[in-house]
């Protein structure tokens, strides 16, 4: 689970991008979900952080990635 930067000028200053990775047989993709920022700050309070930073650092950044090529 990651959150996107603005990807486009059509994201409302009232919603946050959720960037979901998951994996098939086949192939790993992204769900990308806008979300209202009163459900979205909900939704982050729950998530525990991992006790491994670099690892979620890794991720985080691969993520971003990801997220960055599915905008453009």
């Amino acid at each position: 689970v990651g959150i996107s930067e603005k990807l486009a000028e059509e994201a409302s200053p009232q919603q946050m991008t959720f960037g979901i990775e998951y994996d098939t047989d086949y192939f790993t993709g992204v769900l990308l979900i806008p979300v209202p920022l009163d459900i979205a700050y909900n939704l982050l309070s729950q998530i525990e952080r991992t006790e491994n930073y670099s690892l979620n650092r890794e991720f985080r950044s691969d993520l971003e990635k990801e997220l960055h090529s599915l905008a453009v």
